[in-house]
């Protein structure tokens, strides 16, 4: 056997060792859901319509409204299930919140500003992916710049391996 052509064991376990420390550091930036009873929401504000209002919510034959509807309810997350979008659940209170979407976007509001209207009525918690922006944007930047990383150092301990390898029977004892 060419031993110059093997990789060491230590470089082999090093390769393992950062994509599993990076893989647990990503998991561990993800957002996890909350218990329904560590939620508060809101009290002052609601986001249903009066029900004389609501019957305009039904759903339409309007297939680019609908698109939209159904765009924006797959960004925010149903209070009631909590990992799951308003369009993916199905309890009752995702099935109004779409409807004040409907309704709203039939108002004439931008998908931007129904979107804004959640946000202030639930927080940034209501978004399913957070804003890439302050301390967020580390969610994003941070796992490819620790699998860059972890490659950079894998090419370099290769590299240098390969440039000394170790002499035959260097390394290897007999008894």
């Amino acid at each position: 056997m060419n031993v110059a052509r093997q990789l060491p064991m230590a470089l082999v376990v090093g390769l393992a060792l950062v994509f599993t420390l990076s893989l647990v550091f990503t998991l561990s930036l993800m957002p996890t859901p909350v218990p329904a009873q560590e939620v508060e929401l809101p009290t002052t504000r609601t986001v249903v319509p009066d029900p004389e209002q609501f019957d305009a919510a039904a759903p339409t034959d309007d297939a680019e409204l609908e698109a939209e509807v159904r765009k924006l309810a797959g960004q925010l997350r149903c209070p009631t299930c909590q990992a799951l979008s308003i369009a993916d659940s199905p309890s009752e209170l995702a099935r109004e919140m779409e409807g004040v979407i409907r309704l709203r976007l039939q108002e004439g509001m931008t998908p931007e500003e129904v979107r804004e209207s959640f946000v202030e009525a639930y927080g940034e918690w209501i978004l399913l992916s957070p804003r890439p922006s302050g301390f967020n944007l580390l969610i994003y930047i941070l796992p490819f710049a620790v699998l860059l990383l972890g490659g950079v150092i894998v090419v370099v301990g290769a590299r240098k391996w390969l440039r000394n390898p170790a002499e035959p029977g260097e390394g290897m004892s007999r008894a």
